[in-house]
């Protein structure tokens, strides 16, 4: 016996049309029929109401909001609080995932995605779902770690067995209050109703990621496009008028989306190089012009890649090119004491 995918619907939230595509396409390739789709938060919201999905696949940047917000208004929904939620994102700081985790989502993937790290968290839902924790600052799955408490032996740490029971990355629960004050509730396990067990098919996962890796969409102008957005948003930056931090949040997304999809439309390079930028504006003291050099350096980078057509690694000179953008990242945090 095999997942009954084919008794499920499921809502994708996500900025770019591509990726959702990509998305749907596995989801198909799993057999999933009924699958709906939005690109801003207000629509996600709408389809939500009317079609009362079974899972929720949401993306960080929407177009009028971000993925937190509509993961937060989904959980304050009366109509079905307890939605399994698989958010996706190619943000990789421990503070954003902590940020993600702590809006209610149910499973974190990171992007570019994978059909095995989707099949894992489908997985994850309905064979281990987790109780639901209700308190004044969080409403979603429960993220602590477990004891057994039938064991016997000689404890190793010294905290109380309460606060041992927090893990570091959830944030809401940093205090013994709010677990005392939280409300607990087991919500029924509706994808396990639906589904049944036995897993996902070999064949179709097969399938899917023979589709995923023979898309064919053309990435270079999406990838010129969002060069384009960083550079915009890099020049914008330099203004007297922007905070260091939302001049940050200016070249991020762009570069997320870069190391989101470069991999999936067959521009590893663009992928390797656009992870560099992100780990550094994402530990970037504040923005400078030794920051804005870095950025620059990264945008003549990656538009090469593109413009070259450079569709795998780059080889030994990609590899060069890689090492001397994180040799020039590594002399910033050197300057800094970081």
């Amino acid at each position: 016996m095999t997942y009954k995918f084919t008794n499920i619907s499921v809502l994708i939230v996500d900025s770019q049309p591509p990726l959702i595509e990509l998305i749907r396409g596995v989801l198909q390739m799993f057999r999933v029929q009924k699958i709906y789709v939005a690109h801003d938060g207000e629509k996600a919201r709408k389809l939500f109401h009317e079609t009362k999905p079974d899972l929720l696949i949401v993306d960080w940047q929407l177009v009028d909001m971000n993925g937190l917000d509509f993961a937060k208004t989904i959980r304050s929904s009366p109509e079905n609080p307890f939605v399994p939620i698989i958010f996706m994102t190619a943000f990789t700081s421990k503070q954003r995932v902590t940020e993600a985790r702590d809006s209610g989502i149910t499973e974190f993937m990171a992007k570019p995605f994978t059909v095995g790290s989707l099949s894992d968290r489908i997985e994850a839902i309905v064979e281990r779902p987790r109780q639901f924790v209700l308190t004044p600052d969080y409403r979603g799955p429960d993220r602590r770690r477990k004891r057994d408490e039938s064991y016997q032996g000689v404890e190793m740490r010294a905290p109380s067995k309460e606060q041992d029971l927090i893990t570091a990355e959830m944030g809401v629960f940093k205090t013994q209050k709010k677990l005392r004050d939280a409300k607990f509730v087991t919500p029924p396990n509706v994808m396990k109703q639906k589904l049944g067990s036995g897993g996902i098919d070999t064949k179709a996962l097969a399938m899917a990621q023979k589709s995923l890796k023979s898309n064919t969409v053309n990435f270079k102008p999406i990838g010129i496009a969002l060069v384009n957005a960083l550079d915009e948003g890099l020049q914008n930056s330099k203004t007297d008028n922007v905070s260091s931090e939302a001049a940050i949040e200016f070249m991020l997304y762009p570069s997320v989306q870069l190391k989101a999809q470069g991999d999936l439309f067959h521009y590893p390079l663009v992928t390797r190089i656009a992870d560099i930028l992100v780990n550094f504006l994402e530990t970037a003291e504040g923005t400078d012009k030794d920051v804005f050099e870095i950025v620059e350096s990264h945008i003549t980078a990656i538009s090469f890649v593109l413009m070259n057509n450079i569709t795998d690694d780059g080889g030994p000179h990609g590899k060069k090119l890689r090492d001397s953008l994180i040799d020039v990242c590594g002399r910033y945090y050197k300057t800094r004491n970081l």
